[in-house]
């Protein structure tokens, strides 16, 4: 068995750049570093991966809270306040196979092909999906 953790952070793949992108996914880290510290001395393995849009990156977060793995999300007042990323507490092998294996893995050849446009080919993994019905309106606000 791995003593490998993980932290795994979630981010919109409709963000204006791939800097913006970079940068998002960095603030959700730095926030779940913050909250939810350094427990041990063994370094992270940090994995990333995206979202379609706020409403898909919603529903991974959904999968979060039905899995029990904690996470802290990130809002950025220049996307009008729009979440744009999250990343989670650092979790076992176990659990990182257990609750990650439908989402989409994030690699920029995805999305930028020296364009300025982003488009989303052929996932490697697709997202999981939540039912409409799982999203509370009152449960993000």
């Amino acid at each position: 068995m791995s003593l490998t953790k993980y932290i795994v952070c979630c981010v919109r793949a409709d963000l204006p750049s791939k800097e913006q992108i970079l940068v998002q996914a960095t603030h959700a880290g730095i926030e779940a570093g913050v909250h939810f510290g350094r427990k041990e001395d063994n370094p992270y393995t940090l994995l990333v991966f995206v979202a379609k849009d706020e409403f898909e990156l919603r529903q991974q977060m959904v999968a979060m809270e039905k899995s029990k793995v904690r996470f802290r999300y990130f809002v950025e007042p220049d996307q009008n306040y729009e979440m744009t990323a999250f990343a989670t507490e650092p979790i076992t092998q176990i659990t990182k196979d257990r609750v990650f294996t439908d989402f989409r893995l994030f690699s920029f050849d995805d999305f930028f092909e020296g364009k300025p446009e982003k488009k989303l080919t052929k996932p490697t993994r697709r997202a999981r999906i939540a039912k409409p019905t799982e999203l509370a309106e009152d449960y993000f606000s």
